[in-house]
This record gives C-alpha cells, structure tokens and sequence, in this order.
C-alpha cells in the first residue's frame, strides 16, 4: 500500500526489487518504479564514518591485557584479519579453556555491535561461550552468557567473523538477566569443555558504532512502489491484490492451505539493521474469510543464526512491531532474510500482508530494571495469571515517549523466572511526553520460540498504572 513516503533502498535495492517470486492465479506482477534506484556516485558528499574502538588488534605485537586461561597465547603474523599480526592461542584439553581481558568498567553502550575475528584451522563445528560482566556482576544469573546453541556462536573450518549487538547485553540471556554496558569489566571466550588441543587465531576485536544511512523509515516491501523480494513456502498460493479495507494501493494476498507444514514467506531483507530500532509490517484479517488466531516469523542471519517469534492475530488490521533489538540473539549486521509463517492449518486461511519496514524512532537508554513491582513504582508491569510454560523469565521492554521526541527505553528482566512482576520508577518518565501512551513489549522464551506481545498503556496523571497481562492468546498461545 503507498505511504506517501520514498523508501531510498539505493544500492540494496538495485539488486533485491523484483517481483513476488511463484505467485498463485491472479497475481499481479508490479513492475519497479522508473527511476526508484539512486545511480551510485552521483552525491559528492562524503559517506559518514563509524566510530570504531578497538579492544584487540595487537599491532604492537603483546598481547596487551589479553590473557590464556587454560590456554598460552603469543602475537602471530599468521592469519591476520586487520593490520599483519593476530593473536594465536593454544587452547589445552580441559573444562573451560579460553582466552580473556579485564576492563576498568569500559562503556559499550554508545556503540551497536562487538565484532571480532577467529581462524580455525581444524575441521568440524565447535560451538564457544562468550561471557561478559559488568561492574555490579556477582555471578552466573548476573552477568552475560552466551552459552547454548540457542544463543552460543558457531565455529567453523577457516575463517570466522563474529558479532555481538549490544543490544543483547541490555536484554539479557535465557539464563541471565541483562547488564549495565555502561560499566563493563570482563569479556571472556571459552569452549566448554574441550576434548582435544586446539589451535585458534583471533584478531580485530572492535567495538562499532555504525553511522546512519538511509531513510528513517526504510520500506522493505510495500507491493505499489516498493514490489520486494517474496518467496511463498509450500502450501502458500500468494498473489497483490487492491488494499481489502478500500484505502487504495495493492496488498499481497496470502491463501495458507493444508498443503504445506508451514505454510508463509520468506521476504528479502537489507542486511544491515543495527541503526534501526523498529520492525514493523501490518497483518489484515478480513472478517468475511477464515483466518488465524496467530502468526509466527523467523529473523535469520547470514551464518544461519535465527530466532523465532509469535505473537496473536485478531480480525481487522494488526500492526506488527517489535524492536530490532529483540532480535539480537542473531547477527543484526548481516541479516539474510525474513521468514513469516503459519502452522499447518485444517483448511484455507487468508491474511494479507502490508507494509513491511525497518524504522529509526530516536531511543535513549535507561538503566535496567530487575526488581520486583512496588507500591511507589510509577509503572507496575504484573504477568500473574498468565499461565504458559516457558524456558526464561518474563522480559519486558517499555518505550517512554518523551516531551523532546523519541523514546526513553526500560528494559527489565530478572535472573529467575520465578518473577512474575516488574517496576518501574519515577525516574525513568523524568521529561515523559504527559498524555502519550508508554508502548510496552512483554515476551518470554519457550522451546526455541519467542512468545510476545505489545501493549499501549496510558498512564494516570498521578499514582501508579498497573498492567496486567494474563492473555495468552496475544501471545500467540
């Protein structure tokens, strides 16, 4: 559907803009819009720059504050990522040998991503731990821990790149709650448990700001002036049919039959979106067809890292939005694609698709809150009649709307998932935009899927609001 806006997919675009891929009968097949792709060169200004800080490079050749445990390190001027040195380390058999710095309470939190480099000369797939503490870390369930293959990252043959968003070090891991990036003393990399000696070789450890680009709200898909790059999975017929609630422009029609286990689309993705903060894409169900309860999508990487959604459906228009940073279990700099889908349904459902977009909406960081909700608690967040099984502790991420523009952004998240309630201070409204509604994402993990729901709740002028979410089937149950 047009939005009245341009989407300025420049040079992504020029290669991804094609035509819904296998429609059903009926479909149509939007041509790209003359002129829609920028010619490259055509700016003389200079592209802005990241802001990189380096934390591991080893140019100096010492391993600087770098240290073996269980493992003898030395600068190498093997396989070398950035510069001509690289630091190798010779891994012992054991429990938990790895390799790791000490930090004076570093801030991460102005930048979006920890990247690093490992060569691996052996062959097979080993999966590591990363672990991060912050300076008020006392243990496991308080500190970062990136540990199961839920969440742990991949090691393959040759060379590897890795990232960390530091969006995931606020929202905190399946077995830990989130921590302070503002205050960051230990990053650590270990195997758990390694049968064999192993040689590795890591280099370029660097924490990134990316600058900007684009438009504050990049259309990935929009079926009129922005066709995308849409891929039916078996049992989907698929076809851009006019707006069904008469606004104008086109939708995409989706017909999931019983044909398919999964029946959905994959939807092509820009592969960058750390300077993004929302993913958006509206979902309509039409009253006169059958339609589901809900719906279920995949962001996945380029190593093949993903994490999996749900949330609930209702009839009419459901605006689906969820911060980008929910995601950051995967790679949020090399995204690959966008996989919507359904389980496998008795008979033919229909829903149709709109308007999928990435969008900027101007976020400022609060402290995390961990603490259960009291009576002086502005906001008092309570999940104790919802029922559902879960993996994790209930997670809740409030967007304050401010008097400035934009967002101040309250993640909470406890260490166990015996908590079932969260407050949130006076603090955290300080210059709140009176009258706005707070916008407030609450999810948990179950069996590898990620139940979760929004909430727009408008405060009282005075006293504390309370929200109690104990309605599974906004989840998604």
């Amino acid at each position: 559907m047009r939005t009245g806006t341009k989407s300025g997919w420049v040079a992504w675009l020029a290669c991804a803009v094609l035509v819904v891929v296998g429609c059903g009968k009926g479909a149509e097949e939007p041509a790209a819009p003359a002129g829609h792709v920028e010619a490259a060169g055509t700016d003389e200004k200079k592209a802005p720059e990241d802001e990189v800080k380096v934390i591991g490079g080893f140019e100096d050749g010492t391993p600087g504050a770098w240290y073996g445990a269980g493992a003898k390190i030395a600068v190498s001027d093997e396989h070398a990522t950035e510069g001509k040195r690289s630091l190798r380390a010779d891994l012992e058999a054991g429990q938990y040998p790895g390799i790791g710095i000490e930090l004076r309470s570093q801030d991460w939190s102005k930048y979006h991503v920890l990247r690093f480099d490992v060569y691996n000369g052996r062959g097979g797939t080993r999966w590591f731990t990363t672990r991060i503490d912050a300076a008020d870390s006392k243990g496991y369930s308080t500190r970062f821990n990136l540990e199961d293959q839920t969440v742990a990252l991949r090691l393959e043959p040759g060379k590897n790149a890795f990232e960390i968003p530091i969006g995931s070090l606020w929202q905190g891991t399946p077995e830990s709650q989130g921590i302070d990036p503002t205050r960051v003393k230990l990053f650590r990399i270990f195997f758990g448990g390694l049968n064999r000696p192993i040689s590795l070789y890591f280099d370029n450890f660097r924490l990134v700001r990316e600058a900007p680009t684009g438009p504050d709200r990049l259309t990935i898909a929009d079926f009129d002036d922005v066709p995308g790059k849409v891929t039916p999975s078996a049992g989907t017929n698929v076809s851009v049919q006019p707006d069904p609630e008469g606004k104008g422009g086109r939708t995409l029609k989706l017909e999931l039959t019983p044909e398919g286990n999964y029946p959905g689309v994959n939807i092509a993705v820009p592969p960058n979106w750390l300077t993004y903060d929302l993913l958006s894409f509206n979902v309509f169900c039409p009253e006169a067809e059958s339609t589901p309860g809900s719906m279920a999508f995949k962001v996945i990487d380029g190593v093949g890292r993903q994490q999996t959604f749900s949330t609930g459906l209702q009839k009419g228009m459901n605006v689906i939005c969820l911060p980008v940073e929910a995601a950051s279990f995967t790679s949020l700099g090399r995204i690959r694609e966008l996989n919507l889908f359904w389980g496998r349904p008795n008979g033919t459902l229909v829903v149709y698709l709109d308007d999928v977009r990435l969008e900027r909406a101007g976020l400022v960081s609060h402290p995390s809150c961990h603490n259960t909700a009291a009576e002086d608690d502005r906001l008092a967040i309570d999940f104790t009649g919802l029922q559902a099984g879960r993996n994790t502790c209930f997670m809740v991420t409030a967007w304050v709307p401010l008097e400035a523009g934009g967002y101040r952004v309250v993640r909470c998240n406890a260490p166990s998932k015996q908590q079932i309630s969260y407050g949130i201070a006076d603090d955290a409204f300080e210059g709140y935009a009176e009258g706005k509604p707070v916008r407030v994402w609450a999810v948990f993990l179950d069996h590898g899927m990620w139940f979760w729901c929004e909430t727009f709740i408008p405060l009282k002028p005075t006293g504390q609001t309370k929200l109690y979410l104990d309605n599974r089937t906004r989840f998604g149950l």
